[in-house]
């Protein structure tokens, strides 16, 4: 991208002194209505140059141009559309293509077809493959019947859904398409009628932005054992930064994890890595700050968050480095220690965890002096992630830790660093998590065990909305309750709606004392933590709008009822962590209420962020013009924290030195948090978008949270990969989307990608945060913010099977959103909030699911090497899946195989490369042995059959 801004600086200096060329561009295409013509002469204006329509689909324009090369589209009833005639096209930095014309001194006609396809089994493009490029034969196999067409869509062909068609031409249900691609990584989709799939056979995929994936498909392009490559990162600051660090798509997006270096002073900070051919992704992180980079990029690409990554091509341009294990080459270059968190780890009062990093592939060990040899814990694209724990008499001696790396019998001895770990800041995580099961509860749909607290509606907030009109249709808010609690037909489509939408505003009736009456049934499903949804008093079915923080939703419990459940779950060995919604409060909190009603001269007009004053008598205004309001719901009234900046500024703010600190507002939310804590003695807390507040505000809550109970846990709603929010200053973990969620559901529950992907996406959540909060990371399938995971698997419950297998054998805390263990259904929200389905034990089916729940509960309370042990990945090739849970030293150990695939299968391990013995496996679950028998690893090779889509843990005799 350097080289194409210098060339458009020299057109515009040479075309502003010559002599205009007559243009003429002209589009067909049938059906359309009007079409604009945009590029880089219009400064891409889409309404700036109309084309003239002359009938027939037909559209022309023609300007005066000078001499020099421009880029173009045409916006076509609003959409932006390649030529598919132009001359040239090149990467419009958003997954499509440009047009690319010239003009010297002769008139230039340019013209399109919106309706050109390619031909059925061969691109329009393959016909002259790019220098370095090859032909390349893409193929879809249906998993059904019934298919009609499949087009190929990619970076390649400007993602067209309908140009590039696939052919079965032998009628062998296959589909095939050959084209000729230039050299590089390029993604792509099969567009089968109308539906965009990935292709499961790729090489690899990369995230599209909407939930799902891209496959990725390389052209002469090294891979990594072959095309290691140094990469100069180059950033000129423009102010004195204090520091400067590199994230992307190498190291998952991690700020911390390479940072960069300005060692002479003159303003350049600086960082070499050693990469794999093949493109990245990448941005500057400056005080915090996501940069994007202008001058070194090759192309950009946006970062879905409206501004832009920066894109580059890693090959030949750069220095190619020789890399393997035992060649007696050490990159000295990536060696990284930092002699302070997150590198420097206290996970217990005892026991002191370091983090060393080599560059991947590298070196065959590291030893820590004092402490000894350190293990390979992890792997990405650009390092070896080499831990130790240092415990007891280790501890007290360590002023100073040395490291000694070895690889080929080259031993580099580098300089002893400095170490204060008698100042290290304490980061423990409960251990009750780590140990326990999660169970979510929506209080409102669990269990009505008191009817008498059943919703009447005759609180304030309620008057004039719990009544329908006399047409007994409404598509405004219509509080209700619904008597029959198996009829949960109005949560996908209301009864009382003409505009097709579900039901939000609905109740059930479901209470603390129903979850109190099902303590047994919790208790013998295995459950050690209930996680409720909010329970304070609030408007809503969900109480995500607190009416008052401390109080319980009456149509729950009494205060004093509340407080006697916790005392009895605990009393059967189960904590409690309740929703902590400190974002937002809902537009009937007292507060609100009183600077409402009273402008400025209430005490509480400072804890919201008014923009007018007062609000209008009547009603249908827009709420968000009026204060800040969560996503412009007018329900959600912003609390205001900072009363220095909006309150689109203030949650940024890291440094509460930095904030006008709104004292009486935070006052008030540290004494919720104790009011919990201690006059209702619950466990911990779940955030509500936490980042929607200032990152300062939970430095105090933690502060407060932990001095009151040590032991208290609290989690985050963060969705994506967020380091700065897990530590000993602010949460212990988060509600783990990224790392177990979303590569759960796509392979495990939709079969999309393979088990190397599966990997992939995992692996990084194991060694991207500190060892003790990956132990205790809310590892959740679904929940009330998700499509129910059976739900999203077609309602194929071996999937759910798999998915609860590997959710109770992997490093973590496992999760069950109520209900899933029976197999409930439901869409997105309000669907998936179905009322529990209590009739499952008439259903054969649902009872078989909720006895493996069982077994799986089980043996993860059975087995503290689930709970606490080692990872160690033994295969991910295809769709077969396994990994080793060991304990220290000669402890237990166990082994999970997942078989992602419709046929059984004989699964084979290499045991001696992960270095056990061999010896017996005594199946504990799955397998298609029902006495258990165990299978035998010989010659270092374990053999173990699974049925279909099926997973089995064994352990070691």
């Amino acid at each position: 991208m350097r080289r194409i801004a210098i060339l458009f600086a020299l057109i515009l200096l040479t075309s502003s002194l010559a002599t205009a060329t007559e243009v003429s561009f002209r589009f067909e295409g049938p059906g359309a209505r009007q079409v604009f013509l945009a590029g880089s002469f219009n400064g891409w204006d889409p309404g700036a140059n109309a084309m003239k329509d002359e009938g027939g689909g037909v559209f022309t324009i023609t300007l005066d141009l000078s001499a020099g090369e421009y880029l173009y589209k045409y916006v076509v009833d609003g959409s932006w559309t390649v030529d598919p005639n132009a001359p040239g096209r090149v990467d419009d930095g958003f997954g499509g293509e440009n047009g690319v014309f010239t003009v010297d001194k002769e008139p230039l006609a340019l013209g399109g077809t919106g309706a050109d396809a390619a031909p059925a089994t061969e691109s329009a493009a393959a016909s002259a493959p790019a220098t370095g490029g090859a032909k390349t034969t893409f193929v879809f196999t249906p998993k059904t019947g019934g298919v009609r067409d499949v087009f190929l869509a990619g970076s390649f062909n400007g993602w067209s859904s309908d140009k590039d068609r696939m052919g079965d031409e032998d009628g062998d249900g296959v589909y095939e398409l050959a084209i000729a691609l230039p050299k590089g990584r390029h993604l792509y989709k099969f567009v089968v009628d109308g539906t965009w799939l990935e292709d499961e056979n790729a090489e690899d995929f990369e995230e599209d932005g909407f939930g799902g994936n891209n496959s990725v498909i390389n052209v002469g392009v090294d891979g990594a054992a072959t095309g290691m490559f140094r990469v100069p990162f180059r950033f000129k600051a423009s102010g004195s930064p204090r520091a400067v660090t590199l994230a992307g798509s190498f190291n998952d997006w991690n700020p911390d994890k390479n940072p960069m270096a300005d060692a002479d002073g003159d303003g350049v900070w600086e960082l070499s890595l050693v990469m794999p051919a093949g493109e990245i992704l990448y941005k500057f992180v400056v005080d915090g700050n996501w940069t994007t980079d202008t001058e070194g990029a090759d192309s950009f690409v946006e970062d879905g968050f409206g501004g832009q990554n920066s894109v580059l091509d890693v090959d030949a341009r750069f220095e190619k480095v020789q890399r393997e294990r035992g060649d007696g080459r050490i990159d000295m270059a990536s060696l990284l220690f930092t002699p302070d968190f997150p590198d420097l780890n206290r996970i217990s009062p005892e026991a002191v965890e370091v983090t060393f990093r080599t560059a991947a592939g590298d070196v065959e060990s590291v030893e820590m002096t004092p402490g000894g040899v350190m293990q390979l814990a992890a792997s990405d694209m650009v390092s070896d992630i080499w831990r130790l724990t240092l415990t007891g008499e280790a501890i007290e001696g360590a002023g100073s830790l040395g490291f000694t790396v070895t690889d080929g019998g080259t031993t580099e001895i580098l300089d002893p660093f400095p170490v204060a770990i008698a100042g290290l800041p304490a980061f423990y995580t409960p251990d009750w998590v780590a140990d326990g099961i999660f169970y979510q509860i929506f209080p409102d749909r669990f269990f009505n065990g008191d009817k008498s607290n059943d919703q009447d509606f005759g609180e304030w907030y309620y008057k004039g909305m719990n009544k329908l009109p006399a047409s007994g249709k409404t598509n405004d808010e219509y509080f209700h309750f619904v008597d029959d609690w198996k009829n949960y037909g109005g949560l996908t489509r209301s009864p009382y709606r003409t505009d097709g939408r579900p039901d939000y505003y609905s109740f059930y009736g479901g209470d603390i004392e129903g979850v109190r009456q099902k303590l047994d049934y919790l208790n013998d499903l295995g459950v050690t933590i209930l996680y409720f949804n909010p329970v304070t008093e609030g408007k809503s079915n969900h109480k995500y709008d607190a009416t008052d923080y401390m109080t319980v939703d009456p149509h729950f419990a009494t205060p004093g009822e509340f407080r006697a459940f916790v005392n009895e779950a605990h009393a059967k060995g189960i904590r409690i962590v309740v929703e902590a919604v400190f974002n937002h409060c809902g537009d009937t909190h007292w507060a609100f209420v009183d600077s409402r009603d009273k402008g400025a001269q209430s005490d509480y007009w400072d804890w919201f962020e008014w923009k007018k004053w007062p609000l209008p008598k009547h009603g249908g205004y827009k709420a968000a013009d009026y204060y800040e309001c969560w996503w412009g719901f007018g329900l959600h009234p912003n609390l205001n924290f900072d009363l220095s900046r909006s309150d689109s500024q203030e949650s940024g703010v890291k440094d509460i030195t930095q904030a006008v600190v709104n004292q009486p507002l935070v006052d008030h939310l540290l004494e919720t948090a104790r009011y919990w804590l201690e006059d209702m003695d619950v466990d911990g807390f779940r955030m509500d978008v936490p980042n929607d507040a200032p990152f300062w505000f939970w430095n105090l809550f933690r502060e407060k949270v932990k001095g009151i109970k040590p032991d208290a846990y609290l989690v985050g709603e963060l969705w994506g990969f967020s380091p700065d929010w897990i530590g000993p200053d602010v949460f212990d973990a988060t509600m783990n989307y990224k790392y177990f969620r979303d590569p759960v559901t796509r392979w495990l529950g939709q079969g999309r990608g393979n088990a190397a992907k599966f990997e992939r996406d995992l692996a990084p959540g194991r060694t991207a945060y500190p060892s003790q909060a990956v132990r205790v990371m809310m590892n959740i399938m679904d929940s009330h913010d998700t499509v129910r995971f059976v739900t999203l698997a077609k309602n194929d419950r071996r999937r759910l099977q798999m998915a609860a297998l590997f959710s109770m054998t992997y490093v973590g805390t496992p999760h069950i959103w109520y209900g899933d263990e029976i197999g409930m259904e439901g869409e997105k929200d309000p669907d998936c909030r179905r009322p529990f389905y209590w009739d499952y034990e008439a259903d054969p089916g649902r009872v078989a699911l909720r006895d493996y729940y069982k077994k799986l509960t089980a043996l993860r309370h059975e087995h503290a090497a689930l709970r606490g042990g080692g990872f160690r990945t033994l295969l991910a090739e295809g769709q077969d899946y396994a990994y080793l849970r060991e304990g220290e030293g000669e402890g237990e150990r166990l082994i999970t195989v997942i078989h992602n695939a419709d046929q059984t299968a004989q699964i084979t391990l290499d045991l001696a490369a992960a270095g056990l013995e061999d010896g017996a496996w005594r199946p504990l679950v799955g397998g298609a042995d029902p006495a258990m028998t165990p299978v035998r690893a010989e010659g270092g090779k374990l053999t173990v059959s699974l049925a279909p889509l099926s997973g089995m843990v064994l352990v070691r005799e």
